[in-house]
């Protein structure tokens, strides 16, 4: 049988063991006893699973670039074959998770900020060198990644440069990715969604909210937009893309639905079914 003095003595070392404050930095804790460091090593592997993502295939379709954390942020690595080793060839303090391969070119384009500033600017990486160099402004501007004309001699980019808040909409010529001439500058978000076969036009989008976007067709020679929305009323489009033909534009919205559905706009009547 237990005496009461046992009890006591247990009570007050329970007690005791959970009285103690820690503070580490804005964490208080108290009351919660010390993890052994035994159960801190055996988490660690479960709480730093690495995974991979495809970012990019090469334009000869015999490497690809993905991307996966080594050390402690993710970084960019190129496979050479199937069931080849990953070749890491971005080594920055900034993570990196986005990239296009140039058409045609041993080099691609990525993203990163500086220093964590969510500013994202684009750089080209030459494949044959190493070398990489900035093509964006520098500034404290967001830029998209590339989006290539079907010849790959042009590309369109959006920038936030000329006031800092509107994404406007560029082009470019891949000979020289450092020049860009703005294209499209309505104020809002804009962007790119696919070049038409002759490359004389695009699908741009102009998304106002979540539940609420329009689409036009932005003819470059001229800077004239077409409304693809049949109506002004609340549509949130998800994608489009250029029949081979350039006859019209298949599409995804929710216009006069609960669901999105498939849909077909037909450029020269300008409507949708």
């Amino acid at each position: 049988m237990i005496s009461k003095k046992l009890i006591l003595i247990f009570v007050i070392s329970f007690n005791i063991a959970f009285a103690q404050k820690a503070e580490r930095g804005n964490l208080v804790m108290e009351n919660i006893p010390e993890i052994p460091a035994s159960v801190i090593e055996r988490t660690n592997q479960y709480q730093n699973i690495r995974s991979a993502s495809l970012i990019n295939y090469a334009p000869d379709g015999k490497s690809m670039l993905i991307t996966t954390r080594f050390a402690d942020v993710p970084q960019l690595h190129i496979i050479s074959k199937p069931d080849g080793a990953r070749k890491q060839i971005t080594f920055f303090k900034e993570p990196v998770g986005s990239a296009t391969f140039f058409p045609e070119q041993n080099k691609f384009v990525f993203a990163k900020d500086s220093a964590g500033n969510e500013f994202a600017q684009l750089y080209t990486f030459d494949l044959n060198t190493g070398n990489y160099q900035m093509i964006s402004d520098g500034g404290r501007t967001q830029n998209s990644l590339l989006n290539w004309s079907n010849s790959g001699k042009q590309f369109t980019t959006v920038s936030t440069k000329r006031n800092g808040k509107d994404y406007d909409i560029y082009i470019g010529n891949t000979a020289n990715p450092q020049e860009t001439k703005l294209l499209l500058s309505k104020g809002g978000s804009w962007s790119v969604v696919d070049w038409s076969p002759d490359d004389k036009k695009l699908v741009v989008r102009n998304g106002i909210s979540s539940t609420k976007s329009y689409m036009h067709i932005l003819d470059i020679a001229t800077g004239a937009l077409t409304q693809i929305n049949s109506t002004d009323d609340e549509t949130a489009f998800s994608n489009a893309v250029w029949n081979a033909s350039g006859t019209g534009i298949y599409l995804v919205n929710d216009e006069g639905s609960e669901f999105k559905q498939l849909k077909f706009f037909d450029v020269a009547t300008k409507k949708l079914p």
